[in-house]
């Protein structure tokens, strides 16, 4: 269970990432359009709410963001290092080129 929730919020956050975004938006403009479109609360009285919830929503988006950067960043794949092995030829020191040597 805790893999499939990682998956999720993995591609909630890399592959659907606007999509995320948008909906956590419309999801909490939304939900305070209907409190006040139904008159379940006065707008005086959701105002320090309100302000409460954006800075959360922030945060939210804040968070996403960072796990949007961490599992963009993140590689899962085997890793192929090359280290150069050099090896210095020296010229002869006799004044023959080896190159023309014909064996």
């Amino acid at each position: 269970m805790a893999m499939l929730q990682n998956r999720f919020l993995e591609a909630a956050t890399t592959k659907y990432l606007v999509l995320t975004v948008v909906l956590i938006l419309l999801t909490i403009v939304g939900g305070f359009a209907i409190i006040l479109s139904l008159k379940l609360s006065a707008l005086e009285n959701l105002a320090k709410f309100v302000d409460a919830v954006f800075k959360a929503m922030a945060i939210l988006l804040g968070m996403i963001w960072t796990l949007n950067r961490y599992y963009v960043g993140r590689t899962d794949t085997i890793r192929v290092r090359v280290d150069p092995d050099i090896k210095v030829v020296r010229h002869p020191e006799d004044g023959s080129d080896s190159s023309t040597r014909h064996y």
